[in-house]
């Protein structure tokens, strides 16, 4: 049996639990390793493939001397760096110090692939140059958009491949005349913060009018340790007490079922989030989406939807009404296989 470590960000977000949940019911014959801090494990639970490698006190200590990590990877066929946002410059200056881990990753594994990744926001022709030695000797580096593929053109082994979140198998769930909204905290995000109070006041009309349309309302929080909890509190408060009261509160906590099944349940899904715009578009919602980073500006590009939606920025100018008539858009599954190779294709030749 195959043996396979992934290098994921488990932190109990529902769009990256999903990546984590999608490559282990491909191949349900191999055996997954992934380290992952005990109170955000919930989530994989019921993954009988996986094995989690608790990031406690015992495994820190340990790693620092004995390096669990690197003996593991040296005991797999392949590593795989699984996720959405896995190469950010950042603010913090820290980003060498990552490369240099993924290096040493790299260096002790049989064979390394990229899958599900977007490339960026970078500032320093520094950062691209270094990864760009990195990626050079991958066997397999799949990016999710065309504009990350494009900065890659003279390495042989970078193609472009859907989101993985793509390939999930969604349950079948009846429709209702629902509105959910799924918001992100800008408490994290300088670049936003300034347009935190109209994004805010823009929600509650959005809700407002929904109500009025005797819509049910769900707000949906993906991720709790990125504040999402926290922003649907705030939207609460400044709703009537009567209209707050009607309305339905998801919170993942780990139950994916849970969150497929209202996000299923939901003829219009007005989101902030990447992955709440691709779980509404398999989910055959029509979607508005809110567009925060450049991940959702490049998909919605690749799919000719850059008409669609709105950015933070511009929140303040978008047309209620719209929202709920033509300015929300389905996406067909066919469209997307026509323009994306599967993100499996290279790791199916090793497992398959």
């Amino acid at each position: 049996m195959k043996k396979i470590f992934l290098y994921t960000y488990a932190h109990r977000n529902l769009g990256d639990d999903l990546f984590i949940k999608t490559i282990c019911d491909r191949y349900p014959n191999t055996e997954f390793y992934m380290e992952c801090l005990p109170e955000f494990a919930t989530p994989f639970k019921k993954i009988a493939n996986l094995h989690i490698i608790k990031k406690n006190l015992f495994f820190k200590v340990s790693n620092k001397f004995l390096s669990i990590r690197l003996k593991k990877i040296r005991e797999c066929d392949a590593t795989v760096i699984l996720g959405g946002s896995m190469f950010i410059q950042g603010a913090n200056g820290n980003w060498k110090e990552k490369l240099s881990l993924l290096k040493e990753m790299q260096k002790n594994s049989d064979k390394f692939f990229v899958i599900g990744a977007n490339f960026g926001p970078y500032t320093s022709k520094e950062f691209k140059s270094e990864y760009n030695k990195f990626f050079a000797d991958m066997d397999d580096v799949c990016f999710r958009d065309k504009k990350s593929v494009s900065l890659f053109e003279n390495i042989n082994n970078v193609r472009l491949g859907s989101d993985v979140v793509f390939d999930l198998k969604f349950p079948t769930i009846t429709k209702k005349d629902k509105l959910t909204v799924i918001p992100i905290s800008m408490k994290n995000r300088s670049d936003l913060m300034l347009f935190e109070k109209d994004y805010i006041n823009r929600l509650v009309k959005i809700i407002i009018e929904a109500d009025k349309r005797n819509k049910m309302i769900t707000l949906h929080s993906f991720c709790a340790d990125q504040g999402d909890e926290e922003v649907i509190e705030q939207i609460l408060s400044q709703l009537d007490s009567k209209l707050a009261k009607k309305i339905t509160i998801v919170n993942y906590q780990g139950n994916i079922e849970e969150s497929l099944r209202s996000l299923g349940e939901s003829a219009l899904i007005v989101t902030t989030r990447f992955h709440g715009m691709i779980l509404g578009w398999l989910s055959q919602s029509k979607v508005f989406p809110i567009r925060y980073d450049i991940k959702m500006d490049n998909l919605l590009s690749d799919l000719q939807l850059d008409s669609f939606g709105c950015s933070v920025e511009n929140i303040i100018n978008v047309d209620i009404d719209n929202i709920f008539n033509e300015g929300s858009v389905n996406v067909a599954m066919e469209d997307v296989r026509n323009l994306y190779n599967s993100p499996f294709q290279i790791l199916d030749k090793l497992l398959d």
